[in-house]
This record gives structure tokens, C-alpha cells and sequence, in this order.
């Protein structure tokens, strides 16, 4: 409605001022009505361009997404060029987070991703907040970077809600690399346990071990989360030097008795409370 009538003045003016020119009636009619549409058309276009200019100092990237949330959700109110990056952060973490993100092209997705390490910046304030987060991408079956400002909302697997970002991801626990797949760190502290160990085939040899790690891998099948134990890091009594026991080489597990089998290993190290054993 404010176009057409906006035409219309346009087309009036067009009329009466162009009464002074030497034209013919016919062609004032028609300088006045084109020439008053192509104005409003102009005037309208320019309109469109000021609003969808950002303000003044604000970088490309400190907008608003498509569904009207602001960015910096995670970064402490701070997002775009306002975020200076600087030393930090860690490497060889996993931390399995879902993701709503908003992407360079304002594109609004639903992500799950496993976080293997991540860089931090400063905000203006000077507070140090995540910042480029490495993860392979469950959507892209792929390695990405996913900027910490463009989340826009952040879940645990267990579907809690992450309100400190940074506390979550120094908190992750460290993870390797072993046969070329992402293999999970969990820290123990359970005393000793006795295994029977294939250090050289065909044999097994009874030692007693202090596990320090229990390794683990992860992978869905269906909508399941399976936990695989891979290994167990440790010391034994005549090493110095931590060593990496593969499950696959292990034949029993004892408790620190000798005598009370660990019928689930697995359970044992990964699930049960970390109170068990002797040696505290």
C-alpha cells in the first residue's frame, strides 16, 4: 500500500512539473506515469539495501540467525570479530555433544558431533571462552570445525542441557589414537587386579597390575551407544613405565584377593564406582 501510493505522489508531481517542458499531452501522461513508477521502484530498492545494512562497527558475522537467536550463547555474549583468539584450550579430548548450529551461510542444522580438541579466544571483557572446536561430524561423516559463537543450543548425549561449554569440554577425558580409531581415556583409581596375560603366544602369565586407564571405544548401532573395552593401561610390579595390556590378549580377571573372578570386565572398569580394589 505505501508503494503504490508512494507511485501515485510520484506520478502527480511527474505531471505538473513536466507542464512547464514543451512536451505534448499524450507523452506527459506517459513521462509522468513511467517515470514515477521507475522512482518509487528506485526509492524502494534503496530502502531494502539500508535495512539490510549491518550497523555501523558491527561485522558481517555479529548478526542474528534466521530464527532470531542471538550467536554468543556459549562465548559469553560475544561472537564474530568481537572474539580474539589466543593461547589455550586442549588436544586429544572426547567430549560427544548435540548441537543446534548456525553456519557461515545462516543455515540452521541439527548436529551430532564428537569433540577431539578445541582452541579458546577472549572476549572484549577478557574472559576466555571456547572458541574453534574440532569434531567429527555424525551429519557429514566427516572431521569439521564448528565455531563455539554459532551454537546455538547444546545438549549432552544424555540430552542435558550444557549451560558452561568450557567447563564441559576441560572436564572431557583424554582419548588416543590405537588402530587408527578415536579410543577413550577413563582415568581409574581402583588399586590392583590380577589378569592372566598372553605377553608372548602361546602362553599366559598371572601378573598383578595397577591400572591407571581403562580405553574404550564407542559406536551406535541402532539407536544404542555400545561401549567397547580395547585395553587397559597399568603398572606392574617389576616396571617403571606404564604399559597397554589389549583385552584381546587377556584370558581372566581377579580381584585383588586371587581368588574372586571378574565375571564383566568391562562393567567393572567403566560403569562401576571407581571404590573398588585395594591400595587406595
Amino acid at each position: 500500500m505505501n508503494f503504490i501510493l508512494g507511485a501515485a505522489g510520484m506520478i502527480i508531481l511527474l505531471y505538473f512539473g513536466t507542464g512547464y517542458l514543451p512536451i505534448a499531452e499524450d507523452n506527459r501522461i506517459k513521462v509522468a506515469i513511467w517515470g514515477g513508477i521507475a522512482l518509487s521502484i528506485l526509492g524502494a530498492i534503496g530502502r531494502y539495501m539500508e535495512k539490510a545494512k549491518p550497523a555501523s562497527g558491527t561485522s558481517k558475522k555479529a548478526v542474528k540467525s534466521k530464527s532470531n537467536v542471538p550467536l554468543g550463547r556459549y562465548t559469553g555474549g560475544a561472537w564474530g570479530d568481537s572474539l580474539t583468539w589466543t593461547i589455550g584450550g586442549r588436544e586429544n579430548i572426547y567430549c560427544r555433544l548435540v548441537i543446534a548450529y548456525n553456519d557461515t551461510k545462516d543455515d540452521m542444522t541439527a548436529r551430532v558431533i564428537d569433540v577431539t580438541s578445541f582452541t579458546v579466544a577472549h572476549t572484549p571483557d577478557g574472559e576466555i571462552v571456547p572458541y574453534n572446536l574440532s569434531a567429527f561430524c555424525e551429519l557429514r561423516q566427516a572431521k569439521r570445525n564448528f565455531r563455539a559463537d554459532r551454537i546455538i543450543e547444546c545438549h549432552t548425549e544424555a540430552d542435558a542441557e550444557v549451560t558452561d561449554l568450557m567447563g564441559t569440554l576441560l572436564a572431557a577425558p583424554e582419548s588416543v589414537k590405537f588402530e587408527g580409531k578415536t579410543t577413550i581415556l577413563k582415568p581409574l583409581k581402583i588399586g590392583t587386579m590380577d589378569i592372566d596375560y598372553q605377553f608372548r603366544a602361546p602362553n599366559f602369565r598371572r601378573v598383578t597390575i595397577t591400572p591407571i586407564n581403562a580405553a574404550y571405544q564407542e559406536k551406535t548401532v541402532g539407536q544404542i551407544r555400545n561401549k567397547t573395552l580395547v585395553f587397559i593401561e597399568g603398572f606392574t610390579e617389576d616396571k617403571i613405565e606404564p604399559q597397554r595390556f589389549r583385552i584381546s590378549r587377556l584370558r581372566g580377571a581377579w580381584l585383588p584377593d586371587g581368588q574372586t573372578p571378574i565375571t564383566d570386565l568391562a562393567t567393572y572398569l567403566l560403569e562401576a564406582p571407581q571404590t573398588l580394589g585395594s591400595g587406595q
